[in-house]
């Protein structure tokens, strides 16, 4: 078979626009049905329990592949310099190689302009071709590329050590780029077209042949009780391959560019549901979230019928975007870092809190916190996170995003933290752990308390008017029925829940970009400051500062913050700063005991100054105090910043219960549909919000046409249903029911409201228990 043939069939399948188009190809061409040209990926028949086990997401999967073309380029800007990858003369991380091989200060590229960007994002690029509604992706980068000969064992196997010890990549298991398979049409194809970089001299050789293959996904068959993955090869097993210098494959909103080397795959009516509009938005706004600290910038090239819209664009990563769209869409005050160790496994986290009316889809659809490793999302947490009873920002649940780097921590904390498919988090003592500080660190921090409450008071106050005769309509019902009144707080007065009262003033705190102070809060003028704290808490100490909320987690110029006993670093202690305040949450080191004095230090560490700030500190330890329900000690209370000098206001009393009733324009800000009945957000005090419009409510009511029997349907529904609602709250109280990661306190009530709509309204009708003078 002439080399003109095999580079003309190439050709031809990379120009393919669908599955089919490639299946009647190779029909035509006799290698579909020729059973000899077909081998095992990996060398394995069992290969599906390796592949079949990978990313969850199609957008997961497909992020696999852009960080294997980043690693690519990576490699090969270390091999044409003649650097060994395993070597210690090799960047000891990907940072490291960013900085050395393009000159990218600090090895982020978010200290490159808008235009070095763009062109280095040439190097790789993701198009979308074929259809709208079944688009094909494919993935072109400048990278080392492979010889021919080599494919069997480099991108055609599975858990091969072929980058394992090189330590500024990011793959490692030799599998995750598999995981597209499954997402690739009916018969999972996939293309692949690679040529060794000729820049590369390895062993005074250069093989100038491009290698192609197929794969393709074969169903169970031959007593083989599972698909296979095999790939085309020739009938003696050898990867097809030719001569040539370029190829012009690489496509382009007008037609196609050259390919000269490097690597090109393209995956063939791949699904990604809800991401298949114009590449610039949807997709481009998920793959920003799953690679928030991108480190090489991709080229997006849109070449389907999409008009009046631009055809390219770049995309940087999640926090490239919001460093660019801060001033317009995220809260005065954030981002804020929020870094916590555990275990001496450090983490730095960063909180977004968006505007309310920004389009937050466009940068996050259901996650709330995300945890990355150099540059890439490895597991996600659902919004609801935010919804704990634990956490209590439900106001804010919508608008939040908390980013965690977990790149400084060692290889066996990684293991024990993600699976390998790095799209979820290992259940396990450490993810527990995590778990606990972010909970706690959370509910604790000032700046979101603050807008937490802030948003709570534009929820409902303009709407508590209608609602003054609730708390009559209630202790009419409790007075007939004493085992209601255990929903309630003992020994508590039902009153305004919204009673406001002025807490003070506060001007804006306008930081400065490097501190001139960093000092403990309640320093005495003489002697050392001493905290007592129980054997058995943490401990929390205050700073006070002039710098920036985003000193210790933007990119450019961070500060560092140390704490240290008997001059080791502490293992488990974490900093949140907030408008000029900083809480340090810290445990006792292990071994202490009652009547110890520990010494601690404090440094904040700034390379921009010349000094570093030391703050010195003891702690005594106490007996052991017990636990309390409820969430714990809240620590010392520190004001929160206010935009301007407004008043901050406040609860003056309890808030139970607040009723705050919705119709059918409210639905797309709460996330309602007509089936639902009730939700409620707060934490400690609830807000019940109640669907007014509701699909069961609204059926009853047609069959009645008496104006005052409406308002006494109306009032029953209401007020049944937020009792209903309490009694939830109350039995997992109760019960100490544990939330997890997808289901918060808020989606049980939301879900057994669901459940009684339908029928409460012809059991309390049956019942009699309301009369038509209960309905105001």
């Amino acid at each position: 078979m002439s080399w003109l043939y095999l580079r003309d069939l190439t050709i031809r399948l990379a120009k393919c626009e669908s599955e089919g188009e490639v299946i009647s190809l190779l029909k035509e061409t006799g290698y579909w049905h020729n059973k000899e040209c077909w081998r095992a990926f990996g060398g394995n028949e069992n290969n599906f329990s390796i592949i079949g086990n990978q990313q969850g997401a199609p957008e997961a999967a497909l992020v696999e592949k852009l960080i294997n073309s980043v690693d690519a380029v990576l490699l090969k800007e270390c091999l044409i310099r003649g650097i060994d990858p395993e070597s210690d003369e090799a960047p000891q991380s990907i940072p490291g190689a960013l900085q050395q091989f393009f000159g990218v200060k600090d090895g982020l590229i978010s200290n490159l302009s808008v235009q070095e960007r763009n062109e280095m994002s040439r190097s790789i690029i993701l198009a979308a071709t074929g259809e709208r509604s079944k688009p094909n992706y494919v993935i072109v980068d400048s990278g080392e590329g492979q010889e021919p000969e080599k494919m069997h064992d480099t991108i055609l196997s599975l858990s091969k050590s072929n980058k394992l010890r090189v330590p500024f990549v990011q793959g490692k298991f030799n599998m995750g780029g598999t995981g597209v398979f499954q997402f690739c049409g009916t018969h999972n194809i996939q293309l692949i077209i690679t040529k060794r970089c000729p820049l590369i001299c390895e062993g005074g050789k250069v093989n100038n042949n491009w290698g192609v293959t197929v794969i393709r996904r074969e169903s169970p068959s031959e007593g083989r009780r599972s698909s296979m993955y095999t790939y085309l090869t020739t009938e003696a097993g050898r990867i097809l391959n030719f001569p040539a210098e370029q190829l012009k494959i690489i496509p382009t909103p007008n037609g196609y560019d050259d390919f000269k080397y490097g690597m090109f795959v393209k995956l063939f009516d791949y699904d990604v549901p809800g991401l298949k509009t114009n590449i610039k938005f949807d997709l481009n706004y998920r793959l920003a979230l799953l690679l928030p600290n991108l480190a090489h910038p991709i080229r997006l090239v849109e070449c389907r019928d999409y008009e009046g819209v631009g055809a390219e664009s770049t995309l940087s990563g999640l926090n490239i975007r919001l460093l660019d769209d801060k001033g317009e869409n995220v809260e005065r005050g954030f981002p804020c870092p929020l870094d916590f160790n555990i275990d001496g496994q450090k983490f730095k986290a960063t909180i977004y809190v968006f505007k309310e009316g920004t389009n937050v889809r466009n940068y996050r659809r259901n996650d709330g916190v995300v945890f990355s490793v150099n540059g890439q999302a490895h597991a996600c947490l659902n919004k609801t996170f935010f919804k704990r009873k634990t956490v209590g920002l439900s106001y804010l649940a919508d608008s939040l995003l908390f980013i965690i780097d977990c790149s400084d921590i060692d290889d066996v904390a990684r293991e024990d933290l993600f699976m390998n498919s790095r799209d979820r988090l290992r259940d396990g003592k450490l993810k527990t752990k995590i778990i606990k500080a972010l909970e706690e660190n959370l509910r604790e921090h000032q700046g979101l308390k603050a807008l937490q409450e802030k948003r709570r008071r534009k929820a409902i106050a303009n709407r508590l008017s209608d609602e003054k005769p609730l708390v009559d309509v209630l202790n009419n019902i409790l007075k007939k029925s004493p085992s209601l009144s255990t929903l309630f707080i003992p020994g508590k007065r039902l009153r305004n829940p919204f009673d406001l009262s002025p807490q003070g003033t506060k001007k804006v705190f306008k930081g400065k970009k490097h501190p001139s102070f960093f000092v403990l809060k309640n320093r005495p003028s003489k002697g050392i400051f001493t905290r007592e704290v129980a054997i058995n808490n943490k401990f929390k100490i205050q700073f006070i500062t002039d710098v920036q909320n985003d000193y210790f987690c933007r990119e450019l110029d961070p500060g560092k913050f140390v704490l240290k006993y008997r001059g080791m670093e502490c293992c488990n202690y974490g900093l949140n700063l907030y408008n000029g305040f900083a809480i340090l949450t810290a445990s006792l080191p292990e071994g202490v005991k009652v009547g110890d004095i520990l010494e601690f230090e404090f440094v904040v560490i700034d390379d921009c100054i010349l000094k570093n700030f030391i703050e010195e500190f003891n702690v005594k330890v106490q007996p052991p105090q017990p636990k309390k329900g409820g969430g714990g000690g809240r620590g010392d209370r520190l004001p929160a910043g206010e935009k301007g000098e407004a008043t901050q206001m406040g609860p003056a009393g309890i808030s139970l219960p607040n009723i705050i009733l919705l119709t059918k324009r409210d639905w797309p800000k709460y996330g309602l549909t007509k089936e639902d009945a009730l939700i409620i957000r707060g934490d400690e005090t609830y807000d019940f919000f109640v669907n007014m419009d509701n699909l069961f409510l609204h059926t009853e009511i047609k069959a009645l046409k008496d104006d005052a029997e409406i308002e006494l349907l109306k009032a029953r529904f209401k007020y049944s249903i937020v009792l209903i609602g309490m009694g939830v709250l109350r039995y997992l109280d109760d019960k100490n029911k544990e939330e997890d990661e997808n289901f918060s306190t808020e989606e049980y009530v939301r879900t057994v409201a669901n459940m009684v709509a339908p029928v409460i309204l012809p059991i309390i009708e049956g019942m009699g228990t309301l009369d038509e003078g209960s309905k105001h």
